[in-house]
């Protein structure tokens, strides 16, 4: 015999599984409490180490995974999926093209640097989700 807890209330008592009960039917397992099959989605094995934990509340985290997240937030925090992009760029461009759409050379630093790389359409300011803005020099 095993103990099972009812979940509404709180109760604990013994009970079994078995097909020899008159609530079997085909051979399926029944739960057994005091002599009468119960339905089985109101109880739960009070011995369950899973369910004692979910009963308990408990920490959601260990020491050491607390410990990892404030380390690697030291370090700046989860690596960037792209490249940061700042700068000027002379490229071939229409409205709201991204830089990767488009034909283009060199990040620049500054306007200047941009308007010396000779061939494309115009200059357009890039930023870190790689979409081109209005070609006005930077203040």
């Amino acid at each position: 015999m095993e103990k099972y807890r009812n979940k509404v209330t709180g109760e604990i008592h013994e009970g079994s599984w078995t097909t020899e009960h008159a609530a079997s039917s085909y051979n399926q397992p029944v739960l057994i409490i005091d002599g009468q099959a119960v339905d089985h989605v109101w109880w739960e094995r009070s011995d369950n180490p899973a369910a004692v934990l979910g009963r308990k509340g408990g920490s959601r985290n260990t020491d050491a995974q607390r410990k990892a997240r404030v380390a690697n937030g030291a370090k700046g925090g989860r690596p960037r999926r792209y490249e940061m992009k700042t700068g000027w760029v002379a490229c071939d461009y229409t409205e709201g093209d991204t830089l990767d759409e488009v034909r283009h050379g060199e990040i620049r630093s500054t306007y200047d640097e941009a308007a010396a790389d000779r061939g494309y359409q115009g200059i357009r300011y890039v930023h870190t989700d790689g979409y081109l803005y209005v070609d006005e020099q930077e203040e």
